[in-house]
This record gives structure tokens, sequence and C-alpha cells, in this order.
């Protein structure tokens, strides 16, 4: 009505001064004359085909998904490998294929190694891509965020017996069984549990995924298996997993308390 545009929001009606021409400036329309949309448009359809290898190798950016640290991290990289496409599909206004775009990067990263992150994960060793994108260089095979594969955590307490439970990892906090047990050595064993790791790095969680604090001592690790030294745990701290670096660990049942059994 005259100069003012009025809309409904959520239930609410807004009213708001219109803007003139000179004041919007020229329309933007598709990809022509434009380079950002593009190169956006390219990383996301190549984020997409990875999408599963990206979840297992990248840590979650603070307020997003591993999709989202992986863009952060390699925009950079990506935009210089897709530039050449995107000032083709800027004059086009047509997206290459998504082989041209896998061809563009692989080409880039053969001659630029240490350009584009392809694993960026706590507790992982770093990895640049160096060519064509592969499967095989994530840190965890085959994972996936909610299924990384079973172990077992047995805590043993001097020499005269000790828990079990068989135990579920994965790259999100999940609730397993309640911890509960007296204070001894905690020996985990999972084919992902990765090398390097310190006192610092391992948490104890509550149902919120909320840290608990317990301290952590004497820690022995390599790759597959983890042992520290912690406190008795009692009923009332409420803690259902461990996360060590990136892995969460939970139990898939209870703890069993065995007496009276060698310890090898």
């Amino acid at each position: 009505m005259g100069n003012v545009t009025y809309r409904s929001v959520r239930g609410r009606t807004i009213a708001s001064l219109k803007r003139t021409p000179s004041e919007q400036g020229a329309p933007t329309r598709g990809m022509s004359g434009n380079l950002r949309k593009p190169i956006f448009a390219m990383i996301n359809l190549y984020m997409a085909e990875h999408a599963s290898d990206i979840q297992v190798s990248f840590n979650r950016s603070k307020y997003g998904s591993q999709r989202n640290y992986f863009f952060t991290m390699n925009y950079r990289g990506l935009s210089a490998a897709l530039m050449s496409l995107a000032q083709t599909a800027s004059i086009n206004n047509e997206l290459p294929s998504l082989s041209e775009i896998d061809d563009a990067i692989t080409t880039y990263t053969t001659a630029n190694p240490e350009a584009i992150y392809r694993v960026r994960l706590d507790g992982f060793q770093s990895v640049y891509l160096t060519g064509e994108w592969s499967s095989d260089d994530n840190p965890i095979s085959g994972g996936s965020a909610d299924g990384l594969g079973t172990g077992k955590v047995r805590t043993s307490f001097g020499v005269t017996g000790s828990y079990d439970a068989p135990a579920a990892f994965s790259l999100n906090f999940h609730t397993g069984a309640k911890i509960v047990r007296d204070a001894g050595t905690v020996h985990i064993t999972g084919a992902v549990i990765p090398a390097g790791i310190t006192a610092a790095a391992i948490t104890y969680l509550s149902a919120r995924n909320t840290p608990v604090e317990v301290a952590v001592s004497d820690v022995v690790s390599v790759a597959g298996a983890l042992e520290y030294g912690v406190p008795a745990i009692t009923a009332g701290q409420n803690i259902v997993a461990v996360k060590v670096a990136s892995v969460y660990v939970r139990l898939s049942s209870a703890y069993v308390k065995t007496e009276d059994s060698p310890m090898g």
C-alpha cells in the first residue's frame, strides 16, 4: 500500500518500507556473472557424493555437521580447484557434470597435495587429498557414524577379578548401559580405537552428553587397545558413555562381575 509493504510472519503482521529499484541494485539470476554460486553448488554436489566418507573423516563444526567442517576447512582449496569450471558455468548458466567436478579436484590435488584435507578428525592423523578420492583413506574403515563396530571393555581390580561388558563404538553420542563399578584398570579393545590417546582425550559422559569429572591416570594407548586407571564409579554419577578422542564408547549391556579369575 503506497510505499509500505505488509507481510505475515508466523502469525504476526509486519510492515516495512518498499525498496526502490535504485536501492535494490541489479538482480542476479541463475549463475550468470557470479562465480560464488556455481562454486558453492559444485562443492555441495561433491560433498553429497562423498557424504558417508566425510561423516567418518571429519569433526563436527561447532554448530553444525561434519560436512560443515569439511566445507570450512577446504573452501579455499576447492574454490581454486573448481575456478575454471565456475567461469564456464557462469557464462553458460549451467553446472558441469559430477564427473567433471571430480576430475577437476583430482587434477588439482595431484598438483597441490596439501591443499585439501581428506581426514581431519580428533585422535587421528590428518590426511590430505592427493589425487582421486578413495574410501580406503577413511580413518575408520567401512564405518558409519552410528556403526563403527563393537569391542569389549574390562575393568580389572587387583588380581582377584574383573568387570566385563560388550561395547559399541560410534562417532555420535548414544547412551549405553549405566557404568557402575569399583576402582581399577580399564581395558578397551576395538579396531576403531586410535593410537596416541592421552588422559585429556578420555571423557566420561552422563545421559545428556555432559562431561562428568573422573580422574584418569596411567594411560597406555596403541591402535585398537586402550588401558588406563580410574577410581570407583557410582550409580549416582549417571555415567552412560565414554568419549575417547572422537570415538564414543558405550556398553551394550551391563557389566558382569567375575570373581577370583586370573587376569591375563
